[in-house]
């Protein structure tokens, strides 16, 4: 079985400029993707801020026959992790929290809570169980939940080493972190995003996400067999500032520019985000080594 997401995709290049770009072979290659039903999706490629490329393949809903077009929003899951972090360094550079913070200043239940800091929810340190990795997930993905029912599940889930002696990937710390920025200003953590991401950004395609909506221009995304069926919407209550984002590759090219370019936050607190030389996560990135070059974004 093959999974198709209604791929999205953005790209920050290396040393390539709009001049010596081959976009006919790379159309040519999503012509051969697409016959042999290799893909669906949206991408787009950008060059010191400035979208070069942009290319569409497929269906943002098979069912009504709705092609997929340059504005078509996807869920892009765990990129949300890179805007929540980004959302929690600006708190920090406004006074409104502190990295050292503990979080036992905002949910003691938790266990451990009075060794991991904010910034340990961060970079994936805290040992914090992954909520989503419990078979029981899987029967509650569709309904929506309260922050009192994810509280719960991810206090019940407890903790799988010592406070910053390990890593491991847990969608629980930045549902946590929601909750924290929401606690610490009073405001719902879309405004929030909105205020200080989305709006000085100009990210017009950008937005917290909810039941897919086909005639927003939302795509759905599959599953493929020998055809296309529909994969499951996960209920967006659920993910929260780990996956609730929706927008588009040319908004996530110009998100990652301003991200590294000091735009949103200061070079310095940017700059801290990146994954020190012996982790495999920083503040909300990851490093993908490439060809002698280490890029830096989220899957």
């Amino acid at each position: 079985m093959k999974v198709v997401f209604s791929l999205v995709l953005s790209l920050i290049l290396f040393n390539l400029s709009a001049q010596n770009f081959n976009q006919q072979k790379l159309n040519q290659y999503f012509d051969v993707l697409e016959k042999e039903n290799q893909v669906m999706g949206s991408f787009a490629m950008a060059y010191q801020g400035e979208i070069i490329y942009e290319r569409q393949v497929g269906f943002a809903s098979i069912e009504d026959s709705l092609p997929i077009n340059a504005t078509t929003q996807f869920r892009v899951g765990s990129i949300s992790k890179t805007f929540t972090a980004t959302l929690i360094l600006k708190l920090a550079q406004l006074n409104k929290l502190s990295l050292n913070d503990k979080l036992s200043n905002y949910f003691p239940q938790i266990e451990n809570s009075k060794s991991i800091s904010l910034k340990m929810l961060l970079n994936h340190s805290s040992g914090i169980y992954n909520f989503t990795n419990n078979p029981k997930f899987f029967e509650y993905l569709e309904e929506p939940k309260t922050q009192k029912e994810l509280l719960e599940i991810i206090t019940e889930g407890g903790s799988d080493f010592k406070p910053g002696s390990d890593f491991n990937y847990s969608n629980s710390n930045y549902v946590l972190l929601t909750f924290i920025a929401e606690k610490t200003t009073g405001k719902p953590i879309n405004e929030l995003l909105e205020q200080y991401i989305f709006k000085p950004v100009q990210l017009e395609h950008t937005a917290v996400g909810g039941p897919i909506e086909v005639q927003k221009n939302q795509a759905r995304s599959y599953i493929y067999t020998a055809a296309y069926s529909p994969a499951t919407e996960t209920n967006m209550s659920i993910p929260l500032g780990a996956g609730f984002i929706i927008s588009t590759p040319s908004d996530l090219c110009r998100f990652f520019h301003a991200l590294r370019t000091g735009a949103i936050i200061p070079q310095a607190l940017a700059d801290s985000m990146i994954p020190p030389s012996e982790s495999n996560y920083g503040l909300g990135l990851f490093p993908f080594p490439f060809k002698g070059k280490v890029a830096l974004g989220h899957n």
